[in-house]
């Protein structure tokens, strides 16, 4: 049979506190930022992206033939005002990892309320590979803005990178595109029972 993953994500979903219809099981968080890059971006678009930074996020939007502003981000506190003076009308999305892939720098609450407020036209990603290992989760801000995306994994802190099992969580508007950006068949049932049971 087809792969089914609403059990998987009902499971997510209830360990998170939020509705099934909030919650997207991807291949790998990639799978989830391909998807972001791909409804928010495209010619004439830009992606604001801290770095250095997670190598993908340089690749998808290059892909659709997007822009990268850059903004140096080598260490310490998230560069917010460097990030607010970049936002334009052309700013499709604005990348957040965080802790930082590769420097374990950490963005906040206030940062991502600010570039909110500011870029209310653009998608923002909130990148949360790691965050079972230590910065401020933003999950629950998340799903209170109705621009945010966060896009999470079972390949670090679960070990099971093989799997390819990631996940974005959102308001329902936002899964919804996401949903239908991409296969449906995505992620394989060996991989969603797996995960299941690791879980």
């Amino acid at each position: 049979r087809y792969p089914d993953p609403k059990p998987a994500e009902k499971l997510l979903a209830d360990r998170l506190g939020i509705s099934a219809d909030e919650l997207l099981i991807t291949a790998g968080a990639d799978d989830a930022l391909d998807r972001i890059c791909r409804i928010s971006l495209g010619p004439g678009r830009s992606l604001i992206l801290p770095e250095p930074s997670f190598e993908m996020l340089s690749l998808y939007p290059a892909i659709l033939g997007a822009e990268i502003e850059s903004i140096a981000w080598p260490q310490g506190p998230f560069p917010l005002d460097d990030v607010l003076a970049a936002i334009t009308p052309s700013t499709g999305a604005i990348a957040i990892v965080s802790p930082n892939n590769p420097t374990g720098a950490c963005a906040t609450a206030e940062d991502l309320r600010a570039i909110t407020k500011t870029a209310p036209h653009a998608l923002i990603i909130i990148d949360h590979a790691y965050i079972e290992y230590g910065g401020e989760d933003l999950t629950g801000l998340a799903l209170q803005l109705p621009n945010v995306v966060v896009t999470r994994t079972l390949s670090k802190a679960y070990g099971l990178a093989g799997l390819r099992f990631g996940y974005a969580i959102a308001r329902a508007e936002v899964i919804g595109w996401l949903r239908a950006a991409s296969s449906p068949y995505s992620v394989s049932s060996p991989s969603l029972s797996i995960a299941c049971a690791r879980l």
